[in-house]
């Protein structure tokens, strides 16, 4: 099964994310911190989990992770995640969706198989 688009662009959104989950760990010096990573692979899309343990965010937060300028941390830009969405919509016409799971954030990527 393929993905159509660019592998650094991919590699760059997927990096994004779990140095932001690092960063977040770090800053909540959360003990015995996980960022859990899985795959699954169907007949139309690849979906693609992101999880930590660092407790997610409130939901005021939650609804705007994607917009630009907006950050969390202390320091940053707010730029990372709203590019991350941006390639992953248009460079590989896929989806982002982020939500609060049990012990942390959760990111869900859904990304068409190549026809």
């Amino acid at each position: 099964n393929i993905i159509n688009g660019y592998p650094n662009e991919f590699s760059h959104a997927i990096l994004n994310i779990i140095s932001n989950a690092k960063d977040v760990l770090v800053l909540r010096k959360i003990s015995n911190p996980k960022i859990i990573l899985s795959i699954k692979v169907g007949k139309r899309f690849t979906i693609i989990k992101i999880e930590d343990n660092a407790g997610g965010v409130k939901l005021e937060s939650l609804e705007k992770l994607f917009d630009p300028y907006y950050t969390t941390k202390p320091y940053g830009t707010g730029t990372g995640l709203y590019m991350v969405k941006l390639v992953i919509k248009n460079s590989f016409s896929g989806d982002l969706k982020v939500n609060n799971s049990e012990k942390g954030l959760r990111y869900i990527m859904a990304l068409p198989q190549k026809r």
